[in-house]
């Protein structure tokens, strides 16, 4: 019978260990197919984190969103070389509950489309970066939403 103990033991300390299940880094990402929103080429990644998990009443944390291709590719203004595009506008919209107030709603930043001489402007990612006032003690819950992605993290305010 502890053999049994033991190995179930060794099992669950292994899948902690492989980061399967007991809060995965995975959950901290959200992503979905090039597909996803309009246009395509606007990213298909959101990662949101916070520049500190507990803040006083008052004090501030700065909420960083970047966005990402997932297969590494960069981010593109619509267009190709010798041939004018239009440019592509990507917005991250936010909330927060009511124990923290944000600068901002929202944010957003335009890729340049091409021009009869030069590419698109490109990217290897967008950071979008939103600051975080605790107004009375509890947690704030931070969400950014992306086309359908959307991740939220939580700020202790004590």
């Amino acid at each position: 019978m502890r053999m049994k103990t033991i190995f179930a033991l060794i099992f669950l300390i292994t899948i902690c260990i492989a980061g399967i299940g007991c809060d995965s880094s995975k959950a901290d990402k959200i992503t979905g197919p090039t597909s996803s929103g309009s246009p395509s080429n606007a990213g298909n990644a959101l990662d949101l984190t916070s520049s500190k998990s507990k803040i006083g009443v008052g004090d501030t944390a700065t909420i960083t969103t970047k966005i990402y291709n997932t297969d590494g590719s960069v981010l593109s203004g619509g267009g190709v070389i010798g041939v004018t595009g239009t440019a592509t506008t990507i917005t991250v919209v936010y909330s927060v509950n009511t124990h923290g107030t944000l600068s901002s709603s929202s944010q957003s930043a335009t890729l340049a489309g091409s021009t009869t001489t030069a590419g698109p402007a490109t990217a290897g990612s967008y950071y979008f970066y939103i600051t975080l006032t605790g107004a009375t003690r509890g947690t704030a819950a931070i969400t950014a939403n992306h086309f359908s992605m959307q991740k939220t993290i939580y700020v202790d305010i004590e």
